[in-house]
């Protein structure tokens, strides 16, 4: 038997579509289980309710496996003993990724089971049964996102993240200095992992500087041809309070509009970091992250 036009609902594991490969018809009566939650809670002996410290550790909720069930059915009940054969063989107690047609754009992972043969009748005659379980992980993902920032001089990205925390990977080809949640960090050339940067669920404002112009003065601007309407917009991204409380604000000039140098006298300039040659130095920074969702 062949399908021509293949049914809308199906599922494909690691790269294999069941329907094409075992002439296997998805039943309508398939159930895709929510994650489980994992609350962690505290009675309190003598008091009302209880204290709930489900987010306590991780600062937000966690959860467990979500459960799917699946059936199958297989029209030419000739071969059903081989289709049973090839089916287990290769699904039953092996972990795989698989993707849904029902649900478009996301790719899902788990253990798979086959937990029942059997045959049904119907009105057109006899078809075989197969049942598959799969405990699969909290979060769906969607495509790696990757992005290619040109962060010489300093460039402010807003990094879209889906609803599993995440941390992203950040590659650069030298001095990287990073600003997330006002704290800076400084990378060495190489690819990495950083802590203090965990993306939540929407925009994430994260800075990046590959290349620093150190001690740039009014007179390096005068022969730069740069005008006010250009340099305006730009970043001091390093402009801090001379008390060392090491709150970095992300400031541009305009944002000091009103103000009078008086007024800002005990401020310093560690980095005026501004975007004065680019041509000279290229160099580019690749943020990578998973983007999850439940």
């Amino acid at each position: 038997m062949s399908y021509p036009i293949l049914p809308k609902n199906r599922l494909i594991v690691d790269g294999v579509d069941l329907t094409a490969e075992f002439k296997m018809v998805l039943s309508d009566n398939y159930t895709l289980g929510p994650p489980e939650i994992k609350t962690y809670t505290v009675d309190i002996p003598g008091g009302n309710g209880k204290i709930d410290l489900t987010e306590s550790l991780l600062g937000d909720t966690a959860y467990g496996n979500r459960k799917q069930e699946f059936t199958f059915y297989i029209i030419s009940t000739s071969d059903f003993e081989k289709n049973k054969t090839e089916v287990s063989n290769f699904l039953h107690g092996k972990s795989f990724d698989y993707k849904m047609t029902m649900d478009p754009g996301y790719t899902y992972h788990g253990r798979f089971s086959v937990t029942e043969y059997a045959h049904a009748v119907y009105n057109l005659g006899t078809v075989g049964v197969i049942k598959v379980e799969i405990d699969a992980k909290p979060f769906k993902l969607k495509d790696e996102q990757v992005f290619s920032i040109d962060a010489v001089g300093g460039k402010t990205v807003y990094l879209e993240s889906g609803r599993m925390r995440v941390r992203p990977a950040v590659e650069t080809d030298g001095f990287l200095k990073v600003i997330f949640n006002n704290k800076l960090i400084t990378l060495p050339q190489g690819t990495w992992t950083i802590n203090d940067v965990l993306l939540t669920e929407g925009s994430n404002e994260v800075y990046f500087n590959s290349y620093d112009i150190r001690n740039l003065t009014w007179g390096d601007l005068k022969t730069s041809h740069i005008t006010w309407r250009r340099f305006k917009e730009k970043r001091l991204y390093e402009w801090y309070k001379a008390n060392g409380d090491g709150n970095y604000v992300n400031k541009v000039w305009s944002d000091l509009s009103g103000n009078t140098w008086a007024s800002v006298s005990k401020e310093t300039w560690a980095d005026q970091v501004y975007k004065y040659d680019e041509t000279k130095v290229v160099k580019k920074v690749y943020v990578k992250y998973d983007w999850g969702d439940l």
